[in-house]
């Protein structure tokens, strides 16, 4: 399960994401016309990164929690995320539309926030088990 966590997941979407990028990337070097799939994927590149720098900055802060840090970075993150979808016509803006849209989000930030808590709470305790070893000698 550690292999498949810290190393399989990891490459997979990173694989997946680059090969992606790369069909896109291939239709606006050769001058094919973009359809509104791969103009969404370019969009949401250039969120994710944005997303990134804000996650980066979040982390900055020294929260007694990780349950805190996640609330807050979802709290910065959701206006600028619904303002991207908006612009960039992601969905129709209706209520059932957005509400969808927020759920949808709200689970996916919890899904990443969890998979990171895991990963991290698990190389603390081999970091402590390391210690705990080297200790006894």
């Amino acid at each position: 399960m550690n292999a498949i966590l810290k190393k399989y997941l990891p490459g997979l979407s990173m694989g997946f994401s680059i090969v992606v990028l790369a069909g896109c990337g291939m239709k606006l070097v050769t001058g094919d016309e973009l359809n509104g799939f791969a103009l969404f994927i370019i969009e949401l590149a250039g969120y994710l990164v944005m997303a990134a720098l804000v996650d980066a900055l979040v982390a900055r802060i020294n929260f007694k929690s990780y349950l805190s840090n996640f609330i807050c970075e979802t709290a910065i993150l959701y206006p600028i995320t619904l303002i991207t979808a908006w612009i960039g016509s992601w969905f129709g803006m209706r209520l059932k539309n957005i509400v969808f849209f927020s759920i949808m989000f709200i689970v996916i930030m919890a899904v990443i926030h969890i998979y990171f808590y895991y990963m991290m709470k698990q190389e603390a305790e081999q970091i402590n088990e390391y210690l705990r070893v080297r200790k006894k000698e």
